[in-house]
Protein backbone atom coordinates (compact mmCIF):
# COMPACT_ATOMS: atom_id res chain seq x y z
CA UNK A 1 0.00 0.00 0.00
CA UNK A 2 2.69 2.28 1.13
CA UNK A 3 3.96 1.74 -2.83
CA UNK A 4 0.70 3.10 -4.49
CA UNK A 5 0.68 6.49 -5.75
CA UNK A 6 -1.05 8.87 -3.35
CA UNK A 7 -4.81 10.07 -4.39
CA UNK A 8 -4.56 13.56 -6.12
CA UNK A 9 -6.66 15.91 -4.37
CA UNK A 10 -9.13 18.35 -6.52
CA UNK A 11 -8.20 21.68 -6.66
CA UNK A 12 -11.01 22.84 -4.73
CA UNK A 13 -10.42 20.63 -1.69
CA UNK A 14 -6.02 22.49 -2.11
CA UNK A 15 -7.90 25.99 -1.88
CA UNK A 16 -10.16 25.20 0.75
CA UNK A 17 -6.66 23.45 2.71
CA UNK A 18 -4.73 26.50 1.74
CA UNK A 19 -7.27 28.93 3.15
CA UNK A 20 -8.64 27.60 6.40
CA UNK A 21 -5.41 24.94 7.12
CA UNK A 22 -3.80 25.98 10.99
CA UNK A 23 -0.52 28.24 10.70
CA UNK A 24 1.92 28.63 12.92
CA UNK A 25 0.15 31.37 14.64
CA UNK A 26 -3.14 30.04 14.74
CA UNK A 27 -4.01 31.83 11.88
CA UNK A 28 -5.75 30.74 8.95
CA UNK A 29 -5.83 32.88 5.30
CA UNK A 30 -8.89 34.01 5.44
CA UNK A 31 -8.98 35.31 8.77
CA UNK A 32 -5.57 37.33 7.74
CA UNK A 33 -7.09 38.51 4.49
CA UNK A 34 -10.29 39.82 6.47
CA UNK A 35 -7.82 41.93 8.67
CA UNK A 36 -5.79 42.73 6.15
CA UNK A 37 -9.05 44.29 4.09
CA UNK A 38 -10.63 45.99 7.56
CA UNK A 39 -7.34 47.51 8.18
CA UNK A 40 -6.95 49.28 4.64
CA UNK A 41 -10.36 50.57 4.56
CA UNK A 42 -10.03 51.71 8.03
CA UNK A 43 -7.00 53.60 6.99
CA UNK A 44 -8.30 54.89 3.66
CA UNK A 45 -11.94 56.15 5.94
CA UNK A 46 -9.41 58.07 8.75
CA UNK A 47 -6.92 59.27 5.91
CA UNK A 48 -10.29 61.11 3.63
CA UNK A 49 -11.07 62.54 6.56
CA UNK A 50 -8.27 64.27 7.88
CA UNK A 51 -7.00 67.39 5.87
CA UNK A 52 -3.41 68.50 7.15
CA UNK A 53 -2.78 71.98 7.56
CA UNK A 54 -0.59 73.47 5.15
CA UNK A 55 2.66 76.05 5.46
CA UNK A 56 4.91 76.70 8.79
CA UNK A 57 2.11 78.78 10.42
CA UNK A 58 -1.03 77.18 9.14
CA UNK A 59 -2.72 76.20 12.64
CA UNK A 60 -2.06 79.62 13.94
CA UNK A 61 -3.44 81.70 11.23
CA UNK A 62 -7.48 81.86 11.27
CA UNK A 63 -9.57 81.00 8.67
CA UNK A 64 -10.43 83.95 5.83
CA UNK A 65 -13.71 84.67 5.67
CA UNK A 66 -15.76 86.62 3.38
CA UNK A 67 -17.09 90.27 4.20
CA UNK A 68 -20.54 89.94 4.53
CA UNK A 69 -22.94 93.30 2.82
CA UNK A 70 -25.57 94.79 3.82
CA UNK A 71 -27.78 95.72 0.94
CA UNK A 72 -30.97 97.41 1.06
CA UNK A 73 -34.07 96.54 -1.20
CA UNK A 74 -36.93 99.01 -1.88
CA UNK A 75 -40.26 98.52 -3.15
CA UNK A 76 -43.06 100.39 -3.52
CA UNK A 77 -46.50 98.64 -3.01
CA UNK A 78 -49.00 100.94 -1.27
CA UNK A 79 -51.50 98.26 -1.53
CA UNK A 80 -49.48 95.40 0.05
CA UNK A 81 -50.37 93.95 3.49
CA UNK A 82 -47.03 91.86 3.04
CA UNK A 83 -44.23 91.87 1.35
CA UNK A 84 -41.29 89.60 1.62
CA UNK A 85 -38.08 89.33 -0.30
CA UNK A 86 -37.04 85.90 -1.80
CA UNK A 87 -33.61 84.92 -4.07
CA UNK A 88 -30.80 82.60 -4.15
CA UNK A 89 -29.18 84.43 -0.67
CA UNK A 90 -32.62 82.85 1.16
CA UNK A 91 -33.03 79.18 -1.17
CA UNK A 92 -35.98 81.27 -2.77
CA UNK A 93 -38.19 80.79 0.96
CA UNK A 94 -40.84 82.97 0.54
CA UNK A 95 -40.92 83.91 4.50
CA UNK A 96 -37.29 84.24 5.30
CA UNK A 97 -36.82 88.03 4.57
CA UNK A 98 -39.76 89.81 5.13
CA UNK A 99 -39.97 93.66 4.64
CA UNK A 100 -41.31 96.16 6.76
CA UNK A 101 -43.22 98.89 5.65
CA UNK A 102 -42.27 102.23 5.85
CA UNK A 103 -44.61 105.73 5.08
CA UNK A 104 -46.06 106.41 1.71
CA UNK A 105 -46.45 102.51 0.97
CA UNK A 106 -42.60 101.92 0.84
CA UNK A 107 -41.75 98.50 2.17
CA UNK A 108 -37.66 98.11 2.81
CA UNK A 109 -35.23 95.99 4.47
CA UNK A 110 -31.47 95.20 5.16
CA UNK A 111 -30.25 92.03 3.96
CA UNK A 112 -26.87 90.71 4.77
CA UNK A 113 -25.01 88.57 2.04
CA UNK A 114 -21.70 87.98 0.83
CA UNK A 115 -20.00 89.29 -2.26
CA UNK A 116 -21.23 87.83 -5.38
CA UNK A 117 -24.22 87.59 -7.93
CA UNK A 118 -27.84 86.80 -6.82
CA UNK A 119 -31.47 86.91 -8.26
CA UNK A 120 -34.40 87.71 -6.49
CA UNK A 121 -38.13 88.48 -6.51
CA UNK A 122 -40.86 90.69 -3.89
CA UNK A 123 -43.55 87.52 -2.46
CA UNK A 124 -46.28 90.34 -2.14
CA UNK A 125 -49.39 89.13 0.23
CA UNK A 126 -47.69 85.68 0.00
CA UNK A 127 -49.22 85.26 -3.99
CA UNK A 128 -47.88 87.53 -6.03
CA UNK A 129 -43.98 87.36 -7.63
CA UNK A 130 -42.58 91.23 -8.58
CA UNK A 131 -39.52 91.90 -9.98
CA UNK A 132 -37.70 94.94 -8.85
CA UNK A 133 -38.36 97.74 -10.71
CA UNK A 134 -35.17 99.11 -9.81
CA UNK A 135 -32.91 96.72 -10.48
CA UNK A 136 -29.64 96.95 -12.12
CA UNK A 137 -30.11 94.17 -14.51
CA UNK A 138 -32.79 90.91 -15.16
CA UNK A 139 -32.65 87.58 -16.24
CA UNK A 140 -35.40 84.99 -17.55
CA UNK A 141 -36.43 82.64 -14.44
CA UNK A 142 -37.89 79.83 -16.72
CA UNK A 143 -41.67 80.76 -15.51
CA UNK A 144 -42.37 83.41 -18.20
CA UNK A 145 -40.88 86.24 -15.34
CA UNK A 146 -37.76 88.11 -15.10
CA UNK A 147 -36.08 87.86 -11.81
CA UNK A 148 -34.14 90.56 -10.90
CA UNK A 149 -30.23 90.49 -10.44
CA UNK A 150 -27.98 92.16 -8.20
CA UNK A 151 -24.00 92.01 -8.26
CA UNK A 152 -22.80 92.60 -4.60
CA UNK A 153 -19.46 93.77 -4.48
CA UNK A 154 -17.23 94.23 -0.96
Amino acid sequence: MKRLPAAAIPLGERIRIFLFAGRTFRWNMATALATAFVLTVSLLVVSRQYVPPTGPTAALRPVAQEPVVTVRLNLYAPQARKVAVSGDFNKWQVDADVMSRQDGGVWTIDIKVEPGVYSYMFVVDGKAWVTDPDAETYQDDGYGNKNAVMRVKT
